[in-house]
């Protein structure tokens, strides 16, 4: 049924018992709908129940996040890298791209822990060639030390990825 599936039914379950049902199980089957639909790529949509949500209690939790981050996926196409944003990459990706470094795992590693953030819409999807073989270059290991010592952020490290990767610098 997946996620939006799951949303729908509770949502529809809320619905016929709104007589018996309290106000927070209404606003978390919206904001669940909401987040549901971020994950569907129908970000107009989403930003249609945030608001529902937001104008019944504008103090629900993450709300105001939810309609921020709507909101920047709406102008940015999908993308969520902005200059007013908080980023934070979960903690595998930094571990397998410290393995890289050190030379302790393969390429592929790191270009799996690249597809899931690129999967995430955290870098962009750049196409350039059925030809091109993936292609990681060594000096990378600086931008990857920065990051892993915390001299750079996982916001500027994600900039530089997507921007090595709009030149066609790293291919995955």
């Amino acid at each position: 049924m997946g996620l939006y599936g799951n949303a729908i039914k509770n949502y529809k379950i809320v619905m016929k018992n709104v007589d018996k049902i309290q106000e927070p199980l209404y606003l978390n089957a919206l904001n669940k709908i909401g987040l549901a639909l971020i994950h569907l790529k129908n970000y107009e949509n989403s930003l249609s129940y945030f608001e529902q949500v937001y104008e019944i209690n504008p103090n629900y939790p993450n709300i105001e996040q939810n309609l921020k981050i709507s909101k920047s996926l709406i102008e940015t196409n999908g993308r969520i890298l902005s200059t007013d944003s908080t980023i934070f990459l979960p903690g595998w990706i930094k571990s397998n791209a410290s393995w890289w470094m050190n030379g302790q795992s393969t390429d592929q590693l790191l270009f799996d822990a690249f597809e899931y953030i690129q999967n995430k819409g955290l870098i962009g999807n750049y196409e350039f060639s059925n030809y091109s073989q993936p292609y990681i270059p060594n000096w990378l290991v600086d931008n990857i030390t920065w990051w892993i010592d915390e001299k750079i952020t996982d916001e500027e490290f994600l900039r530089t990825v997507d921007y090595l990767m709009k030149q066609g610098i790293i291919i995955i």
